[in-house]
């Protein structure tokens, strides 16, 4: 407290010499708050008050200002003479500092609440109980308070506050319609504006779960639609115990389905039922990746049906083996590429695309014990070189010169081209080997006149 009034004394000391012309207090008191000076404003209310103190407006502008500094004591000392502020003003500073001060929560909200009870066209009172509620998971009765409230339906934020709790609570729909009402009511409100997205996300998950749902309601095993339903569901945010049990019925009708097992993994990860390291370990799905789009799941799923009607079909494997990698899911991606090469020992292009799998992970120590099983397959220089040169590509950006050099030197070693020179010139550079780099330099110039000829 008594840094708190040295702060007081400094802040006024060079406030209020700024304002010397001010030819009041409460002049003062306005040019504070243009700077948004509350230090110098308290000081000068305090002032003020010595001299009016039933002032009731600047009263409660003080405690608001105690309550903004967060000195919770002084704030409830400046409203204690109940007949000094409005009762509405009183037992909302009350409960703050019961709720941020003493960390007494429920109390807090017991105090709004039989205030509340009383007052129920009091909206100050509802919306600080409706964040208390919210704050503190009481989602259905907050939206019980809220919809017996009268007026809450043209409150902005306390339709913004229904709308958050029913979404909680996968009222989905219901939760989107007062959003929708707070949105057409000020459609520029900053607390509209922040939650555009979120309930715009909301509503194209809720449209696919109803198109899914009613799919199931004619045919409960339809596949497709569990998995739509259980993406769609882990797409809200809020409905994850759903989406487990709906990924949990398609992982059960399909269980060699890759997309069965990602929807399953995601599901029960954001249920808390299957930890992160869990998932890649038994299924090797990695769930700390972005949750795909809908999209790819798709995909996902018609792949894996064209590969249970001929699972030999290593188009279908190659596709979903690319589309795996391209969604960062390297185990399941490098799983599908050695199903391609079993059926397709001596096609290069599945080891080439799985030692870029290995590359992304890092593990370059394997990628080049997997690079020398592909120099024992017959592959044409071209796509030996190429596929060396784009791993030490991969190095060089990972600052793994060493390594870098090991791959560029066996893409020159396939096919020695002008661009392989430069490439590995830079790499030597790097390496502070600058005599060799200028040779390499000088022979990629070398092949390149000689290939302009």
């Amino acid at each position: 407290m008594k840094l708190r009034s040295s702060l007081l004394s400094i802040s006024l000391a060079i406030s209020v010499s700024g304002w010397a012309g001010a030819a009041s207090l409460r002049e003062q008191l306005d040019l504070a708050g243009r700077d948004n000076d509350r230090l110098a404003q308290i000081e000068i209310i305090q002032r003020i008050l010595q001299a009016e103190p039933t002032d009731r407006e600047l009263r409660e502008q003080l405690a608001g200002l105690w309550l903004a500094i967060e000195d919770y004591d002084r704030a409830e000392k400046t409203v204690q003479d109940e007949s000094l502020v409005s009762p509405s003003f009183r037992v909302r500073v009350l409960a703050r500092v019961l709720y941020s001060r003493d960390d007494k929560k429920a109390e807090a909200v017991a105090l709004l609440s039989e205030f509340q009870a009383k007052n129920p066209t009091d909206l100050a009172v509802t919306r600080q109980l409706a964040e208390y509620m919210a704050a503190t998971g009481q989602f259905q009765p907050l939206v019980a308070l809220l919809d017996q409230t009268p007026g809450a339906g043209n409150d902005v934020s306390l339709l913004i506050a229904r709308a958050e709790a029913r979404r909680s609570l996968q009222d989905f729909s219901r939760a989107i319609e007062d959003f929708n009402k707070a949105s057409s009511l000020a459609s520029e409100e900053p607390a509209v504006v922040q939650r555009r997205a979120a309930f715009e996300r909301l509503q194209v998950a809720q449209q696919n779960i109803q198109v899914a749902s009613d799919t199931l309601a004619k045919d409960p095993k339809s596949l497709s639609a569990l998995i739509a339903r259980a993406y769609w569901y882990l797409y809200t945010g809020f409905a994850s115990a759903q989406a487990a049990v709906d990924a949990e019925a398609a992982k059960q009708a399909e269980p060699e389905f890759i997309s069965t097992r990602l929807l399953s993994a995601y599901a029960e990860n954001a249920a808390g039922k299957l930890a992160t390291e869990k998932a890649l370990q038994d299924l090797r799905v990695d769930v700390a990746k972005p949750l795909p789009e809908w999209k790819a799941v798709e995909q996902i799923l018609r792949d894996d049906s064209a590969l249970k009607a001929k699972p030999r079909d290593v188009k279908a494997l190659a596709a979903r083996a690319a589309l795996l990698a391209d969604l960062q899911q390297y185990d399941l991606s490098e799983e599908d590429w050695d199903a391609v090469l079993a059926l397709a020992p001596k096609d290069p292009t599945p080891r080439i695309e799985k030692i870029h799998l290995i590359v992304k992970r890092k593990d370059y120590d394997r990628a080049a014990v997997e690079f020398r099983n592909l120099e024992s397959v017959k592959v044409p220089p071209a796509k030996l070189a190429s596929a060396a040169a784009s791993l030490a590509d991969a190095a060089f950006a990972e600052s793994r010169f060493e390594i870098a050099l090991d791959f560029i030197n066996r893409a020159i070693k396939a096919q020695p081209t002008a661009q392989y020179y430069r490439q590995r010139a830079a790499i030597l550079q790097r390496l502070n080997r600058g005599a060799e780099a200028e040779a390499d330099l000088a022979q990629a110039k070398t092949l390149t006149k000689k290939t302009s000829r």
